[in-house]
């Protein structure tokens, strides 16, 4: 969760600060620690098994990882989807996502520690996911993750359709660092806000962006964690903190989580190596009613294709397989992964790309799958 001054948020910022300024005595970090509200108990109950706990790379040292921390929220189950912050994975590859456990006595376990220990026996149970990073926008602080496993007790987060009331009160949930994880917190007095594009707003990090403003003690590592009404709908993704006595948080909208999703569309991916020292030529197209597309690869470099089309025809590939006068031409239906990607993100060829090879030998070319 990134500290912000209450100047750094700006004049657009400013009026909500004082608006809530009555508030600000009020509030303790006492909210954090117990489930003070009747209707608080039922979210938390309802939507702690959707919390995810969330652990990035961002450099490998020799003695110790520099590690990121943060939160975020199961919001898709059949496509194994989690929303968090951009700046909780920063673009990085070595992601890892922990589910939350309970012991024998059904009590869910909130010890950094247990988690930390046991990461073999969590992945076998499906609590602890690897992770992919398949949409994300740096502007509004947004990142989708595709995980490739989660436990049956996974729950859905729901996008809410209706803004909170200003006299409604959030549930925060998250992983505040050096903290038990999985806790509550209480946000009171919401109002929504709209940061526009301009010079004032990039100390945010956050271009053009809805907001949702409200008063919460939250902490580091709470970044990426839902924001929940009373029905449990993810009404915002907790992103900054700012204000007097940092009590001021910012969430981003649960709109640009719903626009982020749109964008994601399967794409038909597979990738051709050249190991060999030769420039070679090839031919691609993806439908018979398709024109064929020229394409170089130079010596000892990898391409990777894809396509968005409706289509489920395989690509076809053609070249010329000598390198002697005469024309020897060979044609290839190809294999590919289905990935599904949005903004900000293209396929990869480590990731989502069935991979297929050039080799030569006897002055012939081939192509085969790696």
């Amino acid at each position: 969760m990134r500290r912000l001054s209450c100047f750094g948020l700006g004049l657009l910022l400013f009026h909500l600060i004082l608006s809530v300024g009555l508030g600000v005595v009020l509030f303790t970090g006492a909210a954090c620690q117990n489930l003070a509200r009747p209707q608080a108990v039922v979210v938390y109950e309802r939507c702690i098994d959707g919390v995810v706990y969330i652990e990035t790379t961002i450099s490998e040292g020799f003695f110790r990882d520099e590690i990121a921390q943060g939160s975020g929220f199961l919001v898709d189950r059949k496509r194994s989807l989690v929303v968090t912050n951009y700046h909780v994975t920063q673009e990085k590859r070595k992601i890892r996502v922990f589910f939350p456990v309970r012991d024998q006595s059904n009590q869910l376990i909130t010890d950094r520690n247990y988690y930390a220990r046991n990461t073999r026996e969590l992945q076998k149970q499906k609590c602890l996911a690897s992770a992919r990073i398949v949409a994300q926008d740096k502007d509004k602080d947004l990142a989708i993750l595709q995980l490739n496993q989660m436990p049956s007790s996974a729950r859905e987060l729901p996008l809410a359709s209706h803004d909170p009331k200003n006299n409604e009160t959030l549930h925060v949930l998250g992983n505040p660092a050096a903290r038990p994880l999985w806790r509550w917190c209480a946000g009171t007095q919401p109002e929504v806000t709209h940061l526009p594009a301009q010079a004032g707003s990039a100390r945010l990090g956050l271009r053009d962006c809805k907001l949702l403003l409200f008063c919460c003690p939250a902490f580091h590592g709470n970044s990426g964690g839902p924001v929940l009404n009373d029905r449990g709908e993810v009404v915002g993704v907790a992103s900054f903190t700012g204000g007097p006595g940092d009590i001021m948080t910012g969430a981003i909208h649960y709109s640009e989580v719903r626009s982020l999703l749109d964008t994601l569309v399967l794409h038909r991916v597979f990738s051709i190596d050249n190991p060999t020292r030769y420039q070679l030529h090839y031919q691609l197209r993806w439908r018979d009613q398709d024109s064929w597309q020229n394409h170089t690869i130079e010596p000892y470099t990898s391409t990777v294709h894809w396509s968005t089309g409706a289509t489920r025809t395989e690509p076809v590939i053609k070249f010329d397989a000598s390198f002697e006068d005469g024309y020897q031409e060979k044609r290839y239906t190809l294999k590919y992964y289905v990935r599904p990607l949005g903004r900000g993100v293209k396929p990869s060829r480590e990731l989502d790309a069935f991979e297929y090879k050039f080799t030569v030998s006897k002055k012939n070319i081939d192509l085969v799958a790696k």
